[in-house]
């Protein structure tokens, strides 16, 4: 299967797993809210992913960006909107030019 033939939630979905991870238990905070508490405190740098526990079952996944905080389901169905995302299939394509030449 070529590169083009994966659909794009997956390829976002791996994308996303490319960089940094970052897991929070979300206290008495909308977990929308403890993520973007945890990137001001924490001085992070786009691009990331937080993971806020709501409780023991329940988990919420953001994508932090140069463009704000998405959640992770839209980016990794909308990771061509992303310019740190782009970037990084931009750089396994140079990757996979180097291998064949």
């Amino acid at each position: 299967m070529s590169r083009s033939a994966i659909p794009a939630d997956r390829r976002g979905r791996q994308l996303l797993k490319q960089i940094p991870q970052f897991r929070i238990c979300c206290s008495e905070d909308k977990p929308v809210t403890a993520a973007r508490r945890f990137v001001q405190e924490n001085n992070i740098v786009p691009p990331a992913v937080i993971a806020v526990q709501r409780n023991q079952q329940a988990a919420e996944r953001f994508f932090w960006s140069t463009r704000g905080l998405f959640g992770a389901r839209y980016a990794e169905e909308h990771y061509f909107l992303f310019p740190s995302l782009v970037a990084i299939v931009h750089q396994q394509a140079n990757v996979g030019e180097q291998k064949v030449g």
